[in-house]
This record gives C-alpha cells, sequence and structure tokens, in this order.
C-alpha cells in the first residue's frame, strides 16, 4: 500500500510540473509558452521544462514582449520564434539559432556572444526597428527589414485572403508572403502588428486561401 502511495504521489508531483513560462515586459507571466499560430499549429509549445536553459528546443515559440534579460541562451533553437518587442538585453546568444524569428522591435543591443549565432532570414519590419549591437552588420547577418505594407498585394488597405490570390499570380517571393501572413486579418495601416495573433477563424479564412488559389491557378 505505501508503495502504491508513493508511486501516485510521483504521478501526480510529475503531473503539476510546470510548463515553460515567461515574464513579458510589462509583468505579465505567460504560462506555457504557446506556438506561434502563423509559423506552426498554435496552442501550447511542446517545450516544457520548468525554465528557459541553454539547449531549449523554442522552435516557432510565441514570446512576443519576452523579458528575456541576460537568459542564457546558448545553442538554443529560436528558429522561427515570435521576438518582436522582446528583450534580450545582455542575454547570452552563443551558437543560439534565430534563423526565420521576428525581431520587430526586440532589444538585444548588449546581447552577449551574438556573433555566434545564427540570423539567417530573421526579419524586422521597418516601423519598428530592432535595437541591435552598433557594431553588428544586419545584412551581413542576414537579417531583413521588410515594409509592413508589403503583403497588402492588391493595395485595398486590407491584408486578406484577396492578397494571397494576387500573390499567388503574380509568382510573389517567401518574405511578402510571410509578410501577409503575420497580419492577415489586419488593416495595412495599422502598423506592424506583431503583437497580434490571428483568431481561430481567421487562421481557417488564411487556410482556405491557401487551399483555394491552387485549386483555382489548375481549374483557370
Amino acid at each position: 500500500m505505501r508503495l502504491v502511495t508513493l508511486f501516485l504521489l510521483a504521478a501526480f508531483a510529475a503531473s503539476t510540473v510546470d510548463a515553460a513560462s515567461y515574464q513579458k515586459r510589462d509583468g505579465t507571466i505567460v504560462d506555457p509558452i504557446l506556438s506561434y499560430p502563423g509559423y506552426c499549429c498554435g496552442g501550447p509549445h511542446h517545450y516544457n521544462e520548468a525554465n528557459l536553459e541553454p539547449g531549449a528546443d523554442l522552435s516557432g515559440a510565441y514570446l512576443t514582449g519576452a523579458s528575456l534579460y541576460q537568459a542564457d541562451l546558448r545553442f538554443a533553437n529560436l528558429t522561427g520564434a515570435a521576438l518582436a518587442y522582446a528583450n534580450l538585453y545582455g542575454a547570452s546568444l552563443s551558437d543560439a539559432n534565430l534563423s526565420d524569428a521576428n525581431l520587430t522591435g526586440s532589444n538585444f543591443y548588449s546581447a552577449k556572444w551574438w556573433n555566434y549565432a545564427s540570423w539567417s532570414d530573421a526579419y524586422y519590419y521597418t516601423d519598428n526597428v530592432p535595437d541591435y549591437p552598433p557594431n553588428m552588420r544586419v545584412r551581413e547577418e542576414g537579417i531583413v527589414g521588410i515594409n509592413p505594407a508589403s503583403g497588402d498585394f492588391n493595395s485595398d488597405g486590407v491584408f486578406d485572403a484577396a492578397d494571397y490570390t494576387v500573390w499567388q499570380d503574380n509568382g510573389g517571393d517567401q518574405i511578402d508572403r510571410r509578410t501577409w501572413k503575420d497580419h492577415f486579418g489586419q488593416s495595412s495601416a495599422s502598423g506592424s502588428g506583431a503583437d497580434h495573433v490571428p483568431e481561430p477563424t481567421t487562421l481557417l479564412l488564411a487556410l482556405l486561401a491557401l487551399v483555394a488559389a491552387p485549386l483555382r491557378v489548375r481549374c483557370g
């Protein structure tokens, strides 16, 4: 009986271990960490350790506005992570992978070992330039500045399914498509929208547009 009790207690303790969480710059606690809908699947992120730590797999994590001041993110996988407005001041980034990450408005001015990190295809919207190290050559690192209005392909002031059709018909590039996806459901005058997470209905409409466009091309 004692053995069974101990087993149940252990199982309960394991089930109540906190998922990874972080504090936003405004003091809000985010628990659990979510996946960025525009990158992955939405919902709780698969990373469920107790702390953000070296080697953490945070690919596609929604870390917008995160306070990662002096965080130890060496060897961390931040591919495709939403890091807009995040505070990475003094964070250790040696061998971290920030490829395809959204850096809009983020602060990594005094990040350590940033020059040993991978930044390929990381991007920011030009209306909210990140605060990066003064000796960092952004373009040489592969970081791209994007006009936030570039995803409004039909110039009607709204990021919607009609824009995707125009993009598809004109063989648009992936950077512009990413801009459209990040801003879907917004007006093109509403700013970078990096803190915006599309509602499920909005995401469904976007997916329908993605499916319908190839069918339209085949039938046309």
